[in-house]
């Protein structure tokens, strides 16, 4: 009888280059939760900087809590779908 591993290996994702650990099942409406910005950022793939200035610009929806900025899965990916050409 062999002996058993005491803790299985660690299913959590590595990060993006920004930090953020994405986390696709938030964005398909699994779990209704609020993104980051910078979970926002590693899913569309730019910087965050990139995302703050969509927000004041171009019209990216966001919720200000406070100091913070969170996103409605949602209303990222419907701010994204009008975005596109063709």
């Amino acid at each position: 009888m062999g002996r058993e591993p005491k803790h299985r290996p660690s299913t959590v994702p590595t990060k993006d280059r920004y930090g953020a650990k994405p986390d696709p099942s938030t964005l398909t409406g699994d779990r209704p939760r609020l993104l980051t910005l910078h979970e926002v950022a590693g899913y569309l793939q730019v910087h965050p900087k990139t995302v703050q200035r969509w927000i004041a610009h171009a019209g990216l929806p966001c919720v200000r809590i406070g100091k913070s900025i969170r996103f409605d899965p949602t209303d990222v990916l419907r701010w994204v779908s009008a975005k596109k050409e063709g």
